[in-house]
């Protein structure tokens, strides 16, 4: 699956860039320094070690944010326990660069999109109290907090976890294929 945007590259006002999303193939090894360089360049502290980012590529859903040819951005899910049906999603991460122009909430919009098409009934995530950007990204599709978590020691900002009904994200984020 792939589905494609313009957006002003930032390089003037007539420059434009086609940014799009693709589903990686399950089990593509060869992402496995991708993801992990993004998270780097993209966390405080990582994410994932070479181990869980190779199981991740394997049995989870990886969505891909290219402009161009390069990616820019990621965002892994795994299916959930709990509720059945869900998934959640363990990383959503654009590299610095590539910020500030809308497409953290373009690409969640995708990856929403592309999980309800497969049936997915809703999904999760946590993320730091203190990412002020990341949570109106996030409850601009449609997430709410479900609940408060423990603090996190290496940044010193609470964990929220929220959650979202697929039936139920905002439509207009979706994309025209």
């Amino acid at each position: 699956m792939s589905v494609s945007m313009s957006v002003d590259a930032g390089q003037g006002p007539d420059a434009r860039s086609a940014v799009r999303m693709e589903r990686a193939q399950r089990g593509d090894d060869s992402l496995v320094d991708v993801v992990i360089d993004i998270d780097l360049k993209s966390f405080i502290e990582p994410t994932f070690s070479r181990h869980t980012a190779t199981a991740l590529l394997a049995h989870g859903e990886t969505f891909l944010l290219k402009s161009g040819e390069q990616i820019v951005g990621t965002c892994l899910a795994m299916r959930a326990w709990e509720p059945p049906g869900g998934v959640h999603l363990v990383s959503m991460a654009i590299l610095p660069g590539s910020r500030g122009r809308g497409l953290g909430q373009r690409f969640i919009g995708w990856v929403l999109a592309a999980l309800a098409e497969d049936g997915v009934g809703s999904a999760s995530l946590v993320v730091g109290s203190e990412n002020v950007r990341a949570l109106r990204v996030y409850k601009d599709v449609g997430f709410e907090v479900t609940r408060e978590g423990p603090v996190d020691r290496a940044t010193g900002e609470r964990q929220l976890y929220l959650s979202v009904d697929l039936a139920h994200a905002h439509p207009h984020l979706r994309p025209n294929r």
